[in-house]
């Protein structure tokens, strides 16, 4: 029962803590918002007097004043996404020139691997050869051709 009563306790305090947390919050939301209020009141007082209303043309050349900027913004905006696309072109090619250079250097590259096996293929068969060249029974002594042309013993 103490645990119990203890767990409610603890559930209350909590409860009562957050509600007063909230209640915090809500109170700065209310002061931002009544600020907010205030200053938008101040704004409007100008256009709510006669004297200090603006004339419809006023309003009307401000109006256009503002189309042309968005024009104009808009206008670079194109510009600037045209720009784009052409540096991702750009990009894209030498990206490609890239991977065929890199393809062309691994071909050439194994070119040269090939080459250099055939080699060592041909040299491994010229020794074979002169190997073959010598008379059995005259190891040591040199090979066939060396017995021809030496002079008599």
């Amino acid at each position: 029962l103490s645990e119990i009563q203890q767990t409610q306790a603890t559930e209350t305090l909590l409860a009562h803590s957050t509600i007063l947390q909230d209640r915090d919050t809500l109170r700065e939301e209310l002061c931002s918002r009544e600020a907010e209020l205030c200053s938008l009141r101040e704004e409007l007082k100008p256009f709510r007097s006669t004297q200090g209303k603006p004339s419809y043309s006023s309003l009307e050349s401000e109006v256009s004043m503002v189309r042309a900027e968005r024009d104009s913004l808009t206008q670079q905006l194109l510009n600037t996404v045209q720009h784009k696309v052409a540096l991702s072109q750009e990009v894209d090619a030498w990206q490609e020139d890239m991977r065929l250079l890199i393809s062309q250097q691994v071909q050439h590259q194994e070119k040269e691997r090939e080459k250099e096996r055939e080699r060592e293929r041909e040299r491994k068969a010229g020794l074979q050869r002169s190997r073959s060249m010598r008379v059995r029974g005259e190891r040591g002594k040199g090979g066939f051709f060396s017995s021809l042309f030496k002079g008599e013993e």
